[in-house]
């Protein structure tokens, strides 16, 4: 049985929660998203997996979507992704490779995606997706490498998103409150669902793992 966060993971841009800029930004494309690159940044438990496969399930495929973590993308690995997404995709036709904890992007591999994200390099069937719980002001990479951010940045669509937790303990409790209702897990009045939120940080998905675990329950 899907945990919680698995059974209710946005599936579209309406479903996201707490992000209007993000998601202005984004309805812009049409839904055209291919032939970009994009970085997410944010807070945990905010949405930024949800949006990265969005975006990747809006062109691709599942088997089309590589998932890869940042830390394991070695130039050899880069090359591979890089020579794939040239190739015809079956399907949606569409492929998307979605890097997690970009934070952790070895130097080497920062300066070869310099190249590879440039303007016009990547296939208009091709996104490239970063999720990061660094923001950009204060993000490093691997190896205490001093490599500055911001030209990867500039390659971003919209120079890179940034997610935020801040003010969104009505929307997130609301959002919860609705879940546990809907799953026979609910037990309190409307503001310990906005508790709940602040106790988990902001973390909605840490919000949904506590409902499921039964905190909510009537005591």
């Amino acid at each position: 049985m899907l945990n919680l966060c698995e059974k209710y993971r946005p599936q579209s841009l309406d479903d996201l929660l707490g992000q209007p800029k993000v998601v202005a930004s984004l309805r812009r494309l049409n839904g055209q998203y291919g032939g970009r690159a994009y970085w997410i940044s944010g807070p945990k438990g905010t949405g930024k997996t949800s949006l990265a496969l969005i975006i990747g399930h809006a062109i691709a495929d599942d088997w089309c979507c590589e998932i890869v973590k940042a830390s394991e993308l070695t130039l050899g690995r880069l090359d591979d992704l890089e020579r794939m997404s040239h190739l015809a995709a079956p399907g949606k036709g569409g492929r998307a490779i979605i890097v997690e904890e970009a934070h952790g992007l070895r130097r080497d591999v920062v300066r070869a995606l310099k190249t590879v994200l440039e303007s016009g390099s990547i296939p208009r069937h091709v996104a490239w997706i970063f999720t990061t719980t660094k923001l950009e002001s204060n993000a490093r990479f691997l190896d205490e490498s001093d490599e500055d951010i911001k030209p990867l940045l500039e390659r971003m669509y919209g120079g890179g998103f940034t997610f935020t937790n801040q003010g969104l303990a009505p929307t997130f409790g609301r959002a919860a409150k609705a879940i546990a209702m809907k799953e026979g897990l609910d037990g309190q009045p409307d503001q310990k669902y906005q508790n709940l939120v602040y106790s988990c940080g902001g973390s909605f998905r840490g919000v949904l793992a506590r409902i499921e675990a039964g905190f909510m329950l009537a005591e």
